[in-house]
């Protein structure tokens, strides 16, 4: 474990080993480490969508107010290191190498058998105790109740959203999946909940009874408004009992990105008791320069080119909401999808293909994506919509590319890994572009090879 390559084929190389939800392997680990979990306060979010971003939002401003932080996120978008950041820069190689080789050897001596996300886990909460952060925000993994973050003791825990995902671990009843979720609510806490529906809702409230809990709900005890939105971000408006903020400039567009918004900034409204150097201005800062890419992200104008990882059928929902009230196009409406197996992808793409006029298939280059193939058999004949099979990213993009008008729209969703690769494929092209361009070459026919 020498090399980057080396140590990040150890960690994948436990992928094998599945899914184990569970505390005690974490639990345990933790212990040979003198608990570094429990030495600085957490803020732990979940919910089936919106968790990252909440917790980008919440890490911004309070990097803005002078706190240093540490950020715990999954799945990463284009690196393993995004997953673990201290003030915002991600883990270094040396640090990572040296704390995975300490755990490997604990874990060793245990005889246990950590799966990818207990080890990452336990990775970030000795590194933010040897770092000395003041604040750490936490997104769950998978669930709640018995997911590898909550051993963690938070100042706040959030819920997020409450939707179907994940069903063969968490079921497919949205009551049971909530339990889940709000089973992060520790005893005497403060959480916060974004939930409308009241019978989903009731199960987070009894939680925060039986755990003597102070529950704050979104669109009653504090609520945000969207004032103004355009194609690069929002103004929005966030309100609470004897507090008003107005003309907050939100780079992230939709309106489920407004509401985790407003979430961020109740956390740090709470947070400010503790930490006065949290304010209205580093809130208005600290907002304005969220970064979390691939999220509803504008990758070109003309042709206009949106990413987002939409992976499952409500976060579908959200984005294709957004597409027609911030994008309205008098072109060809355009998507790229590839999605896991284990997804609802029926229920994806017919919410997808209500908004595309056409939609290109395609399988990012993981074990668990599904075929092209068989995503056309499963969406079936879909009246007024162009279907194409182009399986690999990078040539579906080209071929798109090729036909594309500038009063055209093209998205490129359905999984982490699909957003991931095209970023890729994007990014490539574009040193590609620079590369030439230093050297004086055409870099239009420089492109084309």
């Amino acid at each position: 474990m020498n090399s980057k390559e080396g140590i990040l084929n150890y960690l994948f190389g436990l992928s094998e080993t599945g899914i184990k939800l569970g505390l005690d392997n974490v639990t345990r680990l933790l212990a040979e480490f003198g608990d570094p979990h429990l030495s600085i306060p957490s803020i732990h979010i979940a919910g089936t969508n919106g968790k990252g971003s909440v917790a980008a939002m919440t890490e911004s401003i309070c990097r803005s107010s002078g706190i240093k932080t540490g950020l715990f996120t999954s799945p990463h978008l284009l690196d393993f290191s995004e997953r673990i950041r201290v003030k915002g820069k991600p883990i270094s190689l040396p640090n990572l190498k040296e704390i995975v080789q300490r755990i490997h050897n604990t874990a060793q001596k245990l005889n246990l058998t950590p799966t990818f996300f207990e080890f990452t886990t336990v990775i970030a909460f000795i590194y933010f105790a040897e770092q000395k952060t003041e604040i750490n925000i936490l997104e769950v993994g998978l669930g709640g109740r018995l997911d590898a973050t909550n051993v963690c003791q938070p100042e706040i825990a959030v819920i997020t959203s409450i939707s179907k995902d994940h069903t063969q671990y968490l079921g497919d009843d949205l009551q049971q999946i909530a339990f889940e979720k709000a089973s992060i609510i520790k005893n005497r806490g403060t959480v916060l909940a974004n939930i409308s529906d009241e019978s989903i809702f009731k199960i987070i409230k009894d939680m925060a009874i039986e755990k003597s809990a102070t529950l704050f709900r979104q669109g009653s005890d504090f609520q945000v408004r969207i004032l103004d939105t355009n194609t690069h971000e929002q103004k929005i408006e966030f309100e609470e009992t004897n507090y008003k903020i107005s003309s907050l400039r939100l780079p992230l567009l939709g309106k489920h990105q407004a509401e985790n918004a407003g979430l961020a900034l109740k956390i740090c409204r709470i947070l400010s008791e503790t930490f006065p150097s949290i304010t209205t201005k580093t809130c208005t800062e600290g907002l304005n320069s969220t970064h979390w890419p691939g999220r509803l992200e504008v990758w070109s104008q003309k042709p206009l080119i949106i990413l987002d990882c939409a992976h499952n059928p409500s976060a579908v929902k959200n984005l294709t909401e957004t597409l027609g009230k911030t994008f309205p196009v008098k072109g060809k409406r355009k998507a790229i999808f590839g999605v896991m197996k284990d997804k609802p992808v029926k229920e994806m793409m017919e919410i997808l293909s209500q908004w595309a006029d056409q939609l290109i298939l395609v399988k990012p280059e993981v074990d668990r994506s599904e075929t092209p193939e068989q995503l056309k058999v499963i969406l079936g004949k879909q009246n007024n919509l162009e279907i194409t099979i182009i399986p690999e990213i990078g040539k579906a993009i080209e071929a798109i590319e090729s036909i594309v008008q500038d009063d055209d729209i093209v998205c490129i969703t359905g999984s982490l890994h699909t957003v991931s690769e095209a970023k890729t494929y994007f990014e490539k092209k574009h040193k590609k572009h620079m590369d030439a361009t230093d050297l004086g070459i055409d870099a239009s026919l420089n492109n084309r090879s």
